[in-house]
């Protein structure tokens, strides 16, 4: 069985606005996806089916490069994720072909993963990285600050 670990970071800008960033470690390795849905790893724990866990930090899968869905099965208190890597067919600094041909490339190129997590571990994980986020930028930005978790938990004025 793998050991899932939630990461939040927390970036400020001059305006007063914040973002949370969250990241997937397993095993000691953070995975190399530009964020991650929030809603969609949330959505993970609850049910089975494909989520997209994996986006970019504006909260568009396709801006990262993130073409795939991730198939998660539930079973015996366990989570099961499959999807393709890299995850994301394009990083920048690397030259750019053409849609297609980039998304060809990384079919080829990319391999199947396929990673098994306690299911009560990970959501303790993402609740922990939740509440973290919401205390920290409570604590630290004005009522009239926004603030928002990539593609999900959000504050507006």
């Amino acid at each position: 069985m793998n050991r899932f670990v939630f990461d939040v970071e927390i970036q400020r800008w001059s305006d007063g606005s914040a973002q949370a960033k969250g990241s997937v470690n397993v095993d000691g390795t953070t995975l190399e996806a530009p964020a991650v849905n929030i809603n969609g790893l949330v959505d993970s724990l609850i049910r089975p089916g494909k989520h997209c866990i994996f986006t970019c930090g504006c909260g568009d899968a396709i801006c990262g490069y993130v073409v795939q869905r991730t198939a998660v099965t539930h079973k015996d208190g366990q989570v099961t994720w499959r999807f393709r890597s890299p995850i994301a067919f394009w990083k920048p600094g690397k030259p750019q072909m053409s849609w297609d041909d980039d998304v060809g490339a990384w079919r080829k190129q990319s391999h199947q993963v396929r990673l098994t997590f306690d299911r009560l571990a990970m959501i303790d994980e993402v609740v922990e990285g939740i509440s973290w986020v919401l205390e920290e930028i409570s604590e630290d930005l004005p009522e009239e600050h926004q603030w928002y978790f990539v593609y999900g938990i959000s504050r507006e004025e």
